[in-house]
């Protein structure tokens, strides 16, 4: 049987009343004590370490149907944070997330990218600024997490698969040579289930599907991405829907990749914009189009329930353009490819439609060290 020693009674205590102030937003230390059966003055005690880790604070007063108002105290959203980037062949995009998962601060800027020094160089002079442009101190801040259109080691520290970018082989030592912060890598599939799952902690096991240039899909199973055992789970863009089809930038031949991205649909010549704009415009070719589109997104999708009977979340840019009457046609869809009746439409649009790669890319470190508290 392990034995319970003082230190881990105090820890305990200390991250109880923690975490009970993380969910309550603002509350006050008789509240804490009568919630969580505490004494005062064990209370009092750990609100003072937090405040000396500056990690909560006094924050005004709370109304009292009897007596004086009781001292609030609110967790400090910014004692620490992270920051989140995605890379793209043409822009990366940073978010400054608090404790909360907000994002303070956002911003795109233009960089091309290259597997190079002078791009580590410039993207690491471009945070810079992006640092000192904003409200938080260095000290503070626990991560960067930079997200890639490839595969990434278990450790974070390397690109394994990386083709989009041709940065197969990157490790994160290129960067951190110019920063003071820790930097770990991530696949920008899994960021965006991560903010996803962030935003709607309800939801424990789901495949979300991101669609937005090149398609990427990560699975979650008990609140956790499920990576399989060299990291290649969820990698359904490489999956073969035509064997003499198009061409895929793997080498490949008729990859979901080459027929349900929106570089698939709109070809080198149309914006998102500009075709769904013309999409609810009612033009003839658009509607063919789209509706190609849709067939293939649903024989995809079909194919990925079969294996697993789980809740599927569309992400990704095209969640910008889809209304309910593209998910009622892709449901009427994919009951017309199923091998099963289905009872209930298991597909739906996340929620989440800003910057949900940079945004994911901050979120591990902040989970992990509120549950280090």
């Amino acid at each position: 049987m392990e034995r319970v020693t003082v230190n881990d009674i105090k820890q305990s205590n200390k991250s109880d009343i923690f975490h009970h102030i993380y969910r309550h937003k603002k509350i006050s230390k008789q509240k804490i004590a009568t919630d969580l059966q505490m004494s005062l003055p064990t209370v009092t005690h750990n609100l003072a370490l937090l405040q000396k880790q500056e990690l909560i604070r006094m924050d005004g007063k709370i109304d009292s149907a009897v007596g004086r108002k009781a001292t609030a105290y609110t967790i400090c959203p910014e004692a620490k944070v992270t920051i989140g980037i995605e890379v793209a062949q043409n822009y990366a995009i940073f978010s400054l997330i608090n404790l909360y998962g907000e994002a303070m601060k956002e911003q795109r800027l233009d960089l091309a990218f290259n597997n190079g020094e002078q791009y580590a160089r410039d993207l690491c002079t471009m945070l810079e600024n992006f640092i000192y442009g904003s409200s938080v101190s260095e000290k503070n801040i626990l991560e960067i997490g930079i997200a890639f259109p490839g595969l990434i080691s278990f450790d974070g520290r390397s690109v394994i698969y990386g083709k989009i970018l041709n940065n197969t082989g990157m490790t994160t030592d290129i960067f951190q040579k110019y920063l003071n912060v820790p930097c770990r890598f991530f696949h920008n599939a899994s960021c965006v289930a991560i903010a996803e799952q962030w935003m709607h902690p309800e939801i424990r096991d789901a495949i979300y599907l991101t669609i937005s240039r090149h398609v990427g899909a990560a699975i979650m199973i008990d609140k956790k991405i499920y990576t399989g055992k060299n990291g290649r789970s969820g990698t359904i863009e490489h999956s073969t829907i035509n064997p003499n089809g198009r061409l895929c930038y793997c080498g490949k031949k008729g990859c979901i990749e080459t027929y349900c991205s929106l570089n698939s649909l709109l070809g080198a010549d149309n914006s998102a914009d500009d075709f769904f704009r013309a999409l609810r415009r009612q033009d003839a070719e658009k509607k063919i189009r789209w509706h190609r589109f849709l067939n293939y997104l649903a024989i995809a999708i079909n194919n990925l329930h079969m294996f697993l009977d789980d809740k599927i979340i569309i992400d990704g840019q095209i969640t910008q353009y889809m209304i309910q009457e593209d998910l009622d046609e892709l449901n009427q869809l994919i009951l017309i490819n199923t091998a099963f009746p289905e009872k209930d439409n298991y597909i739906e649009l996340g929620r989440v439609r800003t910057n949900p790669v940079s945004r994911g890319a901050g979120l591990s470190a902040i989970k992990e060290f509120l549950d280090s508290i």
